[in-house]
């Protein structure tokens, strides 16, 4: 991210700057063949021969003025040349200061939180095992037991979201690429969320062509599917519907995931896939906002593009991984 920052930083100067000695230079180019070819066209009142020595005359200004302006293009072209080397040097010398700092300072943060969410992972789980034992024990658990309960599986997510997310941060991602059938990988992540759709009352249709080939790692795309349809569990009322669809289109696969009964605003669209981002206040109380932003980095890390769309009563979210 960083890396791409920089080179962003060092081409943007590099326009600028070969934009000004592009203008500059023309317009010396230009005001000097104006005022040499001033020069060859006026009369020399030192010369009063026949037409022969007056062409010669005229010829050999005419010349030396070719070779002055061929001689000013080259020194302009050289010029520029050194002009851009330099600028392309203090260009990233001023990048990796100016960046430096905030990637520093971006990589204690990730550390932080890589750091931090692994420690907590194993007092969230002793705490979710008595929490369990607890209530085992209770022929009439109470209900602060199972509040309880409902939280630490909540803080439990949230931790495995954040440690998910650092580690992709941290390029700590193995992302091995073989040739896979996306289809099936489909048919597994619907299999293992219909019990969730159905204790909502959810109907879920799949559209699947029997051959899905896709080029990734087919463990992540499971990852990313499983948020994708999770998420559209969460935000469909009851007996909305759920659409799985996947087809290969202008030699690409495409996988989308659609709901309905539900709705986002155009201007929060952009907004889905950015960390802890929630839409509404009936998002908030379902999520962390996090799941999204690992589908997104997922995609990112695989070549496949992720966008989302909404209409007037249904949201769809659609995959597509070029043929490689």
């Amino acid at each position: 991210m960083f890396d791409r920052l920089r080179r962003q930083f060092v081409w943007t100067i590099m326009l600028i700057i070969s934009a000004i000695l592009i203008m500059s230079f023309s317009a010396i180019y230009i005001s000097a063949a104006i005022s040499l070819g001033r020069r060859v066209d006026s009369p020399s009142p030192t010369v009063s021969a026949g037409d022969s020595v007056t062409s010669f005359f005229q010829q050999q200004r005419e010349e030396y003025a070719r070779r002055a302006l061929a001689e000013l293009l080259a020194t302009l072209l050289l010029a520029g040349a050194v002009t851009l080397s330099v600028v392309y040097v203090l260009s990233r010398y001023i990048a990796q200061r100016a960046i430096g700092p905030i990637e520093e300072a971006y990589n204690k943060q990730r550390q932080f939180v890589a750091d931090a969410s692994h420690e907590l992972k194993t007092p969230i789980t002793i705490i979710g095992a008595n929490v369990d034992a607890a209530i085992a024990d209770n022929k009439k658990p109470s209900k602060w037991l199972e509040n309880i309960q409902a939280e630490v599986e909540h803080t439990g997510k949230l931790v495995t979201d954040l440690l998910a997310l650092a580690t992709l941060d941290a390029d700590r991602f193995e992302t091995p690429k073989q040739w896979f059938n996306a289809a099936d990988v489909c048919r597994e992540v619907v299999e293992q969320c219909a019990i969730l759709a159905d204790e909502r009352g959810l109907n879920v249709q799949v559209q699947l062509t029997d051959t899905l080939p896709m080029l990734g790692d087919e463990e992540r795309l499971r990852q990313l599917l499983t948020i994708l349809v999770d998420n559209a569990i969460k935000h469909t009322k009851k007996g909305g519907e759920i659409r799985i669809k996947g087809a290969r289109k202008g030699g690409a696969t495409e996988i989308s995931v659609r709901n309905t009964h539900s709705h986002i605003a155009p201007d929060e669209l952009a907004k889905l896939f950015e960390r802890f981002y929630q839409s509404d206040d009936s998002h908030r109380k379902r999520g962390h906002g996090l799941g999204l932003a690992i589908a997104k980095n997922i995609a990112t890390r695989m070549n496949w593009s992720l966008r989302a769309t909404s209409g007037k009563q249904d949201v769809t979210f659609r995959l597509s991984a070029q043929k490689g």
